[in-house]
């Protein structure tokens, strides 16, 4: 249900109906414009501001639907706003600093691997030309080297994305996730505010076709 008031607007139209001066008078007359007011929302109506025949100034509040589901429907946008600009600086800004310690940390471990890698493979290299060593021991050692210098490679590749931040068009795309995340909050809080209708005009109340809480 929608609440719904009938607001007339009086206008005067024509001269004034007598003169002070000499009493004459003019015929007129006076025009009333109907303005029916509702909201664009359905709803309870919980609150009537104005009575039949009440004489209203502009902008006076007039009636109020049920807030609900509205303020629910704004909570929710301004939480998804929220997390849309929690996402967009953590993008903007790189990783955090306790980030950062730990991939600099990873790199250097790797790096050691890889070194004591090097030095395992150089020597099974000397003991396999010393037939002390077999072919399948050379292959491992040398599998064993490559794999830790594949390591260390993408230790400092992380590193570096981390230190650089996101991608620029992974920025953008997450900018304009925030920018419709604002339009939603605006929206909500739009409907929100049409549950409570206001007067356009000064006017009467010539009638009102709901009362509270249907």
């Amino acid at each position: 249900k929608r609440g719904y008031a009938a607001l007339a607007t009086m206008l005067c139209v024509g001269l004034p109906v007598c003169d002070a001066n000499n009493n004459a008078a003019w015929s007129g007359y006076v025009e009333g414009n109907f303005i029916y007011l509702s909201s664009p929302a359905s709803g309870d109506l919980t609150k009537l501001h104005v009575a039949k025949g009440e004489q209203v100034e502009r902008n006076a509040l007039l009636f109020a639907l049920k807030p609900e589901p509205e303020t629910f429907h704004v909570q929710a946008a301004e939480a998804t706003l929220r997390a849309n600009e929690a996402q967009l600086r953590n993008l903007s800004s790189g990783a955090r600093e306790v980030e950062i310690d730990g991939l600099q940390a990873r790199l250097r471990k790797a790096r050691a691997a890889a070194q004591l890698a090097e030095a395992n493979m150089r020597r099974t290299q000397e003991l396999f030309e010393a037939t002390a060593a077999s072919q399948a021991e050379l292959d491992a050692a040398t599998a064993k080297a490559r794999q830790t210098h594949a390591d260390v490679s993408g230790a400092s590749d992380a590193l570096r994305e981390a230190q650089m931040g996101a991608r620029s068009d992974t920025i953008a795309a997450q900018a304009f996730a925030t920018e419709a995340a604002e339009a939603n909050v605006q929206k909500a809080h739009w409907w929100l505010q049409e549950r409570e209708q206001r007067a356009p005009r000064d006017g009467t109340i010539y009638d009102i076709y709901f009362r509270e809480g249907e």
